[in-house]
C-alpha cells in the first residue's frame, strides 16, 4: 500500500495571488476524498477548516467557492462563513506578475496597528461599492477600487509595482495590488484587458485570468 501524491502548482508563490490558501484548500479537499470516498465535498466544512488553518477567511474561502467571494467571521456563533456571487459577464482580470517576491508575513508587518477613522470609513464605502461594480455595474470599477489602507503603506517594499499601479490608474484602469503584493491586478472588460496585456510592462509578465469556480474533487482512478 501507500500513497502517491502529484501536485501541479499553477499559482506563483509570494506574489499575492493566494498560493498558500489554495494549497491548504487543495490539501483539505484531498483529505476529504481519501477519508470519505464517494461523498460530496462539504463546502461549509471546507470554508471553516481552511479559514482556521490559513487565518483569513477572505483568502481561503475564495479558493473554496470561486467567483466573487464575501467572507466574514461570525460573532454570535463563532466560525467563518462565506458566500460566492456571480461576476457580471464582461468583467475579467489581468495579473501583471513581477519577478520580485514579497513574503506575505513581511508585507503584513508593514501595516500600522491603527488607521485614521476617515480612511476606514471611506474604505467601507468602497467595499460596498465594489459588490455592485463586480456583480452589476462594471463601469464603477475604478471608483470601487480606490484604496487607502494597504497599498501606499507597502510601496517602499515594491516600488516598481506601486509605480505601475499608479500609472495604470492614471490611465483609467481599475488596478490594485493583488493581496499583499507585489502582483498588480487589473479588473475590467476582457477586450480592454487583452489589449493591455499586449502592451509592454518591463519587469512584469501579463497573465489573463479566468474567474474561478472554486474547488472540485474528482476521482481520476477510472480515467
Amino acid at each position: 500500500g501507500g500513497l502517491r501524491l502529484e501536485a501541479h502548482n499553477t499559482i506563483p508563490h509570494g506574489k499575492g495571488l493566494g498560493s498558500s490558501a489554495s494549497a491548504i484548500v487543495a490539501g483539505l479537499a484531498l483529505a476529504w476524498g481519501i477519508a470519505r470516498p464517494g461523498r460530496d465535498l462539504d463546502l461549509d466544512w471546507l470554508v471553516q477548516i481552511s479559514s482556521e488553518l490559513e487565518g483569513h477567511p477572505d483568502n481561503s474561502s475564495a479558493a473554496v467557492l470561486g467567483g466573487f467571494t464575501l467572507a466574514w467571521d461570525q460573532t454570535r456563533v463563532p466560525g467563518a462563513r462565506a458566500v460566492s456571487l456571480p461576476v457580471v459577464a464582461p468583467v475579467g482580470a489581468l495579473a501583471l506578475v513581477p519577478d520580485a517576491i514579497l513574503p506575505t508575513h513581511a508585507a503584513r508587518g508593514m501595516l500600522p496597528a491603527e488607521v485614521p477613522h476617515a480612511d476606514a470609513a471611506r474604505t467601507a464605502g468602497r467595499a460596498a461599492l465594489l459588490c455592485l461594480a463586480l456583480t452589476q455595474r462594471a463601469d464603477l470599477l475604478w471608483d470601487a477600487t480606490e484604496e487607502w489602507l494597504h497599498q501606499r503603506q507597502r510601496a517602499s517594499r515594491m516600488p516598481e509595482s506601486y509605480d505601475l499601479l499608479t500609472a495604470l490608474r492614471a490611465d483609467g484602469h481599475a488596478a490594485v495590488i493583488a493581496g499583499a503584493g507585489p502582483t498588480v491586478l487589473v479588473l475590467g472588460p476582457r477586450s480592454e484587458l487583452e489589449t493591455l496585456a499586449d502592451d509592454q510592462h518591463p519587469g512584469f509578465r501579463p497573465v489573463l485570468l479566468e474567474i474561478g469556480e472554486g474547488v472540485t474533487l474528482r476521482d481520476r482512478s477510472t480515467d
